[in-house]
């Protein structure tokens, strides 16, 4: 009996010894594995931030918390649970910067809170999908986008640009609302870098870049001087700069080719050379610039000079002087003159102003045998050589004698001939035409007998005149025209 009581009495007290076992154990295990979280990260995407941790034997869930930098953890910004090791919190205010722990929560116990190592920074995210429309010369629009996740209070970007590779200082040109700007007063055919950065309530996002290239300016027209340094075989074409023209084509012909002779330089000018003398050449330049081609100017034209004759070597004939002076009669020599081939004799009344040329007939003398008498004339000389013609000798007078008949053509050279009256027919039987020198002009004129009596007068009309003799006896007489310069030409004539 004592032993049955003695073994229920242990039986009973074995078990209650067990729980109490149990128990003890359970609550100390239990409390030992709620740790702290570890090994705390964040990630972003868009304003959106996943903040992570290994994950806690038995945890029940996480809780976590956030704050601003210098403030105490008493009151925190914001708080959230999670029953996983990482919590998503969507929209979080880009550029916003906080400290974050979590702890961990068991079935009896939390633990410690676990601090993140570094304050958590929002991302400001940059602007994307940069483009420039609407592109000419002078101006551009830009385009943007915001990131996802920006709210549209905060939809400001803040915008620069300056010359792609300048190294210059950016131009600003501020905040900017919205996603396009329209950019003006730019230079033709550059490239341009701009950028563009978002606008966030801390801070702004890093730049994000984008470049365009204005329209190239048109290539001008090149406006023409006149050529330079013209000579016989050569000459300098000139024109006036174009802008931002790199090259020039010149081409040049003459007037009656079809073909165009090319030349290129960089410059304003451009010499030219192996042309053909006293020709007309046309020419015409067409500038070239970075990005296109300008179009031809307008053709000018120039014409080169003419080789020069050679100089005249042809001395003036020297001492002139006259002999064998009778009253209808001289002779005028000169010295001979090296080279000439031939002499010119020119003589005049010393009243009049018509000069009389004739080639003289005596190599280097004269011989005039119808001179009128008693009448003063100046003379003069020239030469003619292969090398031209020589000046004139310097002017001389001579007088004729006041004997001897009155200036009558009886007979005459070839060269008087021209410079004399002619009539015809002779002899007449009643009308006879005079014919006057055509480079003389007659002024009136008269029929004399032979010894001096007038019987017959009129004007002269023309250079023929019409003389009727019907009414006189048949002999010998002279006509006589007075002409404008004073000279008196008379001729001998027959009545039948």
């Amino acid at each position: 009996m004592v032993a049955f009581e003695t073994h229920n009495f242990t039986k009973t007290t074995m078990k209650q010894i067990a729980l109490l076992l149990l128990f003890v154990i359970q609550s100390t295990i239990g409390f030992a594995q709620c740790d702290a979280p570890t090994n705390l990260s964040v990630s972003q995407n868009n304003g959106d931030i996943t903040c992570s941790w290994d994950a806690v034997p038995n945890a029940l869930k996480y809780r976590v918390q956030f704050k601003y930098p210098g403030y105490d953890w008493t009151y925190p910004e914001y708080e959230d649970s999670t029953t996983t090791n990482s919590l998503f919190i969507p929209g979080v205010l880009a550029s916003v910067m906080v400290d974050w722990r979590v702890s961990t929560v068991c079935s009896t116990t939390e633990s410690a809170y676990t601090t993140a190592p570094a304050t958590l920074t929002v991302a400001c995210p940059q602007p994307i999908n940069l483009t420039a429309t609407n592109i000419t010369m002078t101006s551009a629009t830009l385009n943007w986008t915001h990131a996802p996740g920006i709210d549209n209070s905060y939809q400001f970007a803040y915008l620069a640009f300056r010359v792609a590779g300048s190294n210059s200082s950016w131009i600003q040109r501020g905040s900017i609302q919205g996603g396009v700007y329209s950019l003006t007063g730019l230079q033709a055919g550059t490239t341009y870098e701009w950028c563009v950065n978002q606008i966030c309530p801390y801070f702004y996002s890093a730049p994000a870049i984008g470049t365009f290239t204005t329209a190239a300016a048109p290539c001008g027209t090149a406006s023409l001087w006149l050529p330079a340094s013209l000579t016989t075989t050569s000459a300098t074409l000139r024109w006036i700069a174009v802008p931002n023209a790199i090259s020039y084509a010149v081409e040049y012909k003459t007037n009656s080719a079809t073909a165009w002779i090319t030349a290129t330089t960089s410059g304003t000018s451009l010499p030219i050379t192996n042309l053909t003398p006293a020709t007309g050449y046309q020419w015409r330049v067409l500038a070239t610039c970075p990005t296109n081609v300008g179009v031809y100017s307008g053709i000018a034209t120039f014409t080169t000079a003419a080789v020069p004759p050679p100089p005249n070597t042809c001395a003036t004939p020297t001492n002139v002087t006259v002999s064998n002076l009778t009253h209808n009669r001289a002779t005028v020599s000169w010295n001979p003159v090296p080279t000439a081939t031939s002499y010119q004799y020119w003589y005049k009344l010393a009243t009049g102003t018509t000069w009389i040329g004739v080639t003289a007939n005596g190599g280097t003398s004269h011989n005039k045998n119808n001179y009128a008498k008693n009448t003063t004339y100046q003379y003069r000389v020239r030469a003619f050589c292969p090398s031209g013609t020589s000046a004139y000798s310097p002017e001389g007078t001579f007088t004729t004698l006041n004997t001897g008949s009155s200036r009558l053509a009886t007979t005459e050279s070839p060269e008087d001939a021209a410079n004399e009256l002619t009539l015809y027919p002779n002899p007449t039987d009643g009308e006879f035409w005079a014919k006057i020198p055509a480079h003389l002009t007659g002024k009136s004129y008269q029929v004399l007998t032979s010894t001096g009596a007038s019987v017959a007068s009129g004007a002269v009309e023309g250079a023929d005149v019409r003389v009727n003799v019907r009414a006189q006896a048949a002999g010998l007489y002279i006509m006589s025209v007075l002409t404008d310069d004073g000279q008196r030409l008379s001729r001998k004539f027959i009545k039948k």
